[in-house]
């Protein structure tokens, strides 16, 4: 159902229940009703009630904000260990960040050679007001897999930790959970990290992504 046939509804049952209060003066006292739970019903909020909820949902701040240090123009440099510990593969690449709608959700897209191919990342990251949470979701022109992650920054706002589940198809696993971390290291780099959790917490990362501001 959508937003306005909820209202309708909830309009709906308010008055349902105004036609049962006068229905009961009339029949004299009855034993009150058992307490439920309030607010798990959302026909139990009123019409502004829940337009309030939705506009919030809707409105982007202070976490949307944060995204903008992402956008812009970037060299991009992928180093992929397939053994934990040894020297990785190192492959070099273009980015650009921008927004795919304005102040709420924000675009990469990262083209690089990779093992002689040629690669397309595409993500897509915002905030969730009501999951209150970052969240993100990755595709790639090799794979046929979308990975999703969501989390939030650490104690302060240089650090996003996202996780999400990870199929491993060379090995045959899951739903593997993996960390997907960004770091803000300063306006002109960022680093995006894969760490495969399974691994253990030592020695997790598997994939990393420099990014570099092009000169302006």
């Amino acid at each position: 159902m959508n937003r306005i046939g909820t209202l309708l509804l909830a309009g709906a049952v308010a008055a349902t229940g105004l036609a049962a209060g006068s229905a009961l003066s009339q029949e004299g006292p009855k034993e009150p009703p058992k307490e439920e739970f309030k607010g798990a019903d959302p026909r139990d909020h009123s019409p502004a009630d829940m337009n309030r909820r939705m506009m919030e949902s809707m409105t982007p701040n202070r976490f949307h904000k944060r995204l903008e240090r992402l956008l812009g123009e970037w060299d991009v440099e992928l180093k992929m260990w397939m053994n934990p510990g040894g020297p990785p593969m190192v492959s070099k690449g273009t980015g650009r960040w921008s927004w795919l709608f304005e102040g709420k959700w924000i675009q990469g897209a990262t083209d690089m050679d990779f093992m002689g191919m040629k690669m397309q990342l595409r993500t897509t990251l915002g905030y969730d007001n009501f999951k209150r949470k970052y969240v993100s979701a990755s595709v790639n022109s090799m794979e046929t897999a979308l990975r999703h992650a969501e989390g939030n920054f650490g104690k302060d706002d240089s650090v996003l930790y996202t996780y999400g589940p990870v199929d491993e198809y060379m090995t045959g696993e899951h739903d593997k959970t993996s960390a997907f971390v960004y770091r803000f290291e300063s306006p002109d780099r960022f680093t995006i990290e894969v760490h495969d959790l399974a691994i253990g917490l030592e020695n997790a990362k598997v994939m990393e992504m420099v990014y570099t501001r092009k000169p302006r």
